[in-house]
């Protein structure tokens, strides 16, 4: 990083995720997806700006947290997108959990949707002046 650099910081965090469906216009929670895979990768990126900072070459001068939705139209493009892209963090959704929310959507009809409710966190970084080293 450039003096004066700034290191942004944007990433899900582990936390009970839940899938929904799209009923009769309100949210059905479908089933929750175990996060367990996901926390040893935040639990390491978080000792590893503890660390950073505490050496003193950065500073945290911001940090929020919001909600990032992903949608589908159905249980099988939920499927596709988790195969293309991979859920490191999650464990695959089981095909009874699948088909649920195929269940929930016959249920609601035409229009219905899937979605993911991702919390996110967002941190600015700056870097010091003067970093210190650790002896």
């Amino acid at each position: 990083m450039v003096s004066d650099g700034v290191l942004i910081d944007t990433r899900p965090v582990t936390v009970p995720t839940v899938i929904e469906v799209s009923v009769r216009n309100r949210w059905v929670a479908a089933f929750e997806l175990d996060g367990s895979p996901g926390l040893a990768d935040d639990r390491a990126v978080t000792r590893a700006l503890e660390s950073v900072i505490r050496s003193g070459d950065l500073v945290l001068e911001a940090q929020a947290s919001f909600a990032a939705m992903l949608y589908w139209n159905s249980a099988a493009e939920l499927c596709a997108h988790v195969k293309e892209i991979g859920f490191r963090r999650f464990v695959d959704p089981t095909d009874d959990a699948l088909a649920k929310v195929e269940e929930l959507m016959r249920e609601s009809g035409p229009g219905a949707r899937v979605r993911l409710q991702d919390q996110m966190i967002m941190e600015r970084y700056r870097r010091t002046e003067a970093p210190r080293r650790a002896s």
